[in-house]
């Protein structure tokens, strides 16, 4: 199922998450590019959320910060909050003086107070990552055993959109409010 079916996303993005077999994707600019940035969350984000999966950090939203593990994201500062029609993208700073992002996206169900938390990576995924060059301009960035390690992408609001809706974010975890 396409996670963008749902009807409320939240982004989350952070190092944290990034698993090691992963090839991360990251973002030249805050996405979508044409949207306002929002200066707090929105009230009904705000809380706690613990992971159900023990090696998982828990995700704690405040009003114009989130934490998770060592990352904490500010927004305004190194964070970004924008809306995308009944969602929430927000790009983390990738590392401090990086001016690219990562981003992860979540379902946040109301009823439930769960949390699902989607990512965007390539891994060894051939199929994926032509995929996404399909989509959008794709920059290699290979490590020095010349393993890719990494794509920076810059796409358009239209690009983003076909990512989305594309199927290329997966499923992290899921967290329950607390």
């Amino acid at each position: 199922m396409s996670i963008s079916k749902h009807p409320i996303f939240l982004a989350i993005s952070a190092m944290s998450f990034l698993l090691s077999s992963c090839t991360a994707v990251y973002f030249e600019s805050p996405v979508p590019q044409n949207a306002r940035t929002m200066s707090t969350f929105p009230a009904e984000l705000l809380g706690v959320y613990v992971s159900d999966d023990e090696e998982l950090d828990n995700i704690v939203i405040s009003p114009e910060s989130y934490q998770s593990g060592d990352i904490n994201g500010i927004l305004g500062e190194n964070a970004v909050l924008k809306p995308y029609q009944e969602y929430w993208v927000l790009n983390q700073e990738a590392g401090e003086g990086q001016n690219v992002y990562t981003v992860f996206l979540g379902k946040f169900d109301l009823k439930s107070n769960r949390l699902e938390v989607f990512y965007l990576n390539l891994s060894e995924d051939l199929e994926r990552q032509q995929k996404l060059k399909e989509i959008t301009k794709v920059e290699d960035i290979f490590a020095a055993d010349g393993t890719l390690e990494a794509v920076k992408i810059n796409p358009t609001d239209q690009e983003f959109k076909a990512i989305f809706e594309g199927d290329l974010f997966l499923p992290y975890g899921t967290y329950t409010k607390q």
